[in-house]
């Protein structure tokens, strides 16, 4: 049976078989390959759920992405599909990247946080560019340049994200301060402990991860 099939069926609103195939592909690394391929399926559903799939196992086996960068950032980024960006966002700080590619990326999530009308691909798209931050520290004036202007104008739910991001930095990174504006939390201080990136539903790691086994 091909493993795409068991993501078909059903509505966007459901994930489907999805982690019955992030299972499958975590005791097989061969089916990676071909649920990669779903990602650019010509069916929105499997194309939602192949990266559901693709985002879970990269959790634990980031190395499995490797190959695959170019066409993430380059082809897989260009389907305007809400859920295919709101896990590409989760994914791309797993990557093990070049400078060039960083700079990609995050001309992506610039757009992405500006322009998408999904408060998901936003929340994620600033999250992933938070988690570049830690290991790309020249992010950091438009990492807060962004927290900024989401504070201000974002839904609920991006002003959420951004409210636990504050605290991160200003545990982190206490020199930042001054650059919070005035309706940031209140109960920001440099002695508050921040969230792990997994307790504020981001990406869940940080850095990249196990690399593959010997």
């Amino acid at each position: 049976m091909d493993v795409l099939e068991k993501l078909k069926g059903g509505d966007l609103r459901s994930i489907g078989r999805a982690d019955e195939v992030v299972s499958d592909i975590l005791e097989n690394d061969g089916l990676f390959e071909r649920v990669f391929e779903g990602m650019q399926s010509e069916d929105a559903i499997v194309r939602m759920r192949a990266c559901d799939a693709i985002e879970k196992v990269s959790r634990i086996k980031p190395y499995l992405l490797d190959k695959h960068k170019d066409k993430l950032i380059n082809e897989v980024a260009a389907i305007e599909q809400q859920e295919v960006r709101w896990h590409l966002a989760q994914i791309f700080s797993r990557l093990d990247l070049e400078e060039s590619e960083v700079k990609k990326i995050v001309e992506l999530l610039k757009d992405w946080i500006n322009m998408s009308k999904s408060n998901i691909v936003k929340v994620n798209s600033i999250q992933c560019l938070f988690d570049l931050t830690l290991h790309h520290t020249h992010l950091k004036p438009l990492l807060i340049e962004i927290l900024n202007k989401s504070m201000e104008k974002g839904s609920p739910s991006v002003k959420s994200r951004v409210k636990k991001l504050y605290l991160s930095l200003a545990d982190t990174n206490p020199n930042m301060l001054p650059a919070i504006p005035r309706n940031a939390p209140s109960n920001i201080t440099v002695m508050e402990r921040p969230k792990t990136s997994s307790s504020m539903g981001g990406s869940g790691i940080k850095g990249r991860g196990p690399d593959k086994p010997a």
